[in-house]
């Protein structure tokens, strides 16, 4: 029997579709019917339709957003939408979301619903029994809709515990709920492998990992892995009610010693893995998270290759550890401009004035340095800057200072053997840099700053790209959204006053540009920094939203 469901806060149609329709005829059947688009979404948790019929404007949740709901949980359900001529803007959204056809409220006839449903119907059956071309592709979904259903119920609090754990079921995620046990895995060199497996973007090595995972540990139940970002994964473990913590640990570190063995054997790369505590029920996974995130902000200090439970006694002095590693390096960075020395030695010396020193504080002074020669010693050769940028994002994807003291320390090699010989920037170009760098706040334009190095706009703009291999309009997007993520991260400033601190005076475009830069909206950039924020505390202090 094919299952329906109807969704239409305009009562009089809803009983009518409910009642004048002989849906056995059909071999269907009414399971539910809801007057917005929030008790439709919970009634197709429960009931699961293959049909669903829905307005589209309705009180709660839009039937929009029911569609895209229930195609992201993983529905494979045919859609009809109710609609009425002025809505007509939103039928061509709804077709876009794959929906199979729409009935307009005020001419439907029975003859045309029953014409409609017939066809829908034999679609519906068609594909079960083929066994079907939908349910192979769903079954091949199945990994990456469990990926996107955690990372959503982690991140971004779409759903709430109960429709977790319906879709949870329906997915059939393996970890039991009764006791949980997560863990932060980062693998260690991240760029080495990168450049090993000639991997740009990092979709292979994420395939790798996650077929790793599965093999490993899994595919023997309990267990599921999902990709956080660059290096980062998370495993959460589950465990029944009467299993003792001991067993659970012992269970869990098991686990965890064939990843390490495995990852250190085919991708020779050390993995860091921080454990949480015990929790109780899917309510508890948000905090399991900040707890786990936290113990890699430890073992950021403490080295490659190191295993710390929630609990366990943090490492010694964070900072005496990172002056002591900051100093060998610098000693053993020979032939420094003595000005590019004394600047380094001060940035280690200011982290005796931090009170409480996190990862960021580190990375904010290895990014001052990577830029620093570029700035003031005249280091503006071709491609510099697009090197620093790259070196940036490394230091980012470091699971350990010693990472990234090693990405840094590579990074200057380099420069300074590019250096000898290689051609610096023109004159004016360097001081355009110097300009766009102290003054991307405020609405500067490429003829503005060609009137400053006294080039016509035309020529400006070909020897500035020709220079720095990069337009002037991206560099200074790429400035100013370099300075966006550090205000996201560090302060609670709503989006807008972020635009304007960074000087663009549009929202929109600052949220378009932010995304082709980094792949996501602001918010969800924010998002995904607060719930790392809360477990690592970036920032000594945060300004007020006003």
């Amino acid at each position: 029997m094919i299952k329906v469901l109807i969704a239409e806060d305009e009562m009089l149609v809803r009983i009518g579709l409910k009642n004048s329709i002989d849906w056995q005829k059909f071999g269907m059947q009414v399971v539910a019917d809801a007057p917005n688009g929030q008790l439709a979404w919970e009634a197709a948790l429960n009931d699961q339709p293959d049909l669903v019929l829905t307005d589209i404007k309705m009180p709660a949740m839009d039937g929009l957003e029911l569609i895209t709901k229930m195609k992201e949980s993983g529905s494979r359900a045919k859609f009809v939408i109710l609609t009425a001529h002025e809505e007509f803007g939103l039928v061509r959204k709804a077709l876009q979301l794959g929906v199979k056809d729409y009935l307009l409220k005020l001419k439907m006839s029975i003859e045309e619903i029953e014409a409609l449903l017939d066809r829908l119907g034999k679609e519906i059956n068609a594909e079960a029994k083929a066994g079907t071309a939908a349910g192979v592709e769903f079954a091949e979904d199945a990994s990456a809709r469990k990926q996107n259903l955690i990372r959503d119920y982690l991140f971004s609090g779409r759903y709430s515990e109960t429709e977790f754990a319906a879709l949870a079921a329906r997915l059939n995620v393996r970890f039991r709920p009764e006791r949980i046990v997560m863990a932060a895995m980062t693998i260690g060199k991240y760029e080495r492998i990168e450049t090993k497996l000639q991997d740009q973007h990092g979709s292979l090595i994420r395939f790798t990992v996650l077929n790793i995972l599965e093999e490993v540990i899994c595919g023997s139940g309990r267990v599921e892995a999902i990709h956080e970002k660059d290096e980062r994964y998370i495993l959460m473990f589950g465990f029944e009610g009467g299993e003792g913590d001991r067993y659970i640990y012992e269970a869990v570190e098991e686990k965890i010693g064939y990843v390490r063995h495995v990852i250190k054997t085919y991708l020779g790369s050390t993995t860091v893995f921080g454990l949480s505590s015990i929790g109780q029920g899917y309510s508890s996974m948000n905090r399991l998270y900040r707890e786990c995130a936290s113990i890699l902000e430890l073992l950021y200090f403490s080295g490659n290759d190191a295993v710390i439970t929630w609990g366990a006694r943090a490492p010694e002095s964070a900072a005496e550890r990172s002056r002591a590693k900051l100093r060998k390096m610098l000693t053993e960075l020979d032939s420094l401009d003595e000005r590019y020395r004394r600047e380094v030695a001060s940035g280690i010396d200011s982290l005796d004035e931090v009170s409480e020193l996190r990862r960021g504080h580190i990375e904010s002074l290895l990014i001052k340095w990577i830029h620093w020669p570029i700035l003031h010693l005249e280091m503006f050769r071709n491609g510099a800057d697009s090197r620093a940028l790259a070196c940036v994002k490394k230091i980012h994807g470091c699971a350990t200072l010693d990472d990234a003291i090693e990405v840094f320390v590579s990074y200057i090699d380099e420069m300074k053997r590019d250096d000898s010989g290689a051609p610096r920037l023109s004159r004016e170009i360097a001081e355009a840099v110097s300009f766009m760098e102290n003054n991307y706040a405020e609405a500067i334009s490429l003829h503005q700053v060609a009137e400053k190095v006294f080039l016509s706009p035309n020529y400006f703009s070909s020897l500035f790209k020709k220079e720095l291999q990069i337009s002037f309009v991206e560099y200074l997007n790429r400035i100013r959204i370099e300075r966006a993520k550090e205000l996201l991260v560090h302060t609670f400033i709503k989006s807008y006053e972020v635009a304007q601190r960074i000087g663009y005076a549009d929202e929109s475009y600052f949220g378009r540009v932010f995304k082709r830069e980094t792949g996501m909206s602001p918010n969800a950039f924010r998002r995904r920094s607060v719930v790392q924020g809360q477990a690592v505390g970036h920032g000594d202090s945060q300004e007020e939203v006003r």
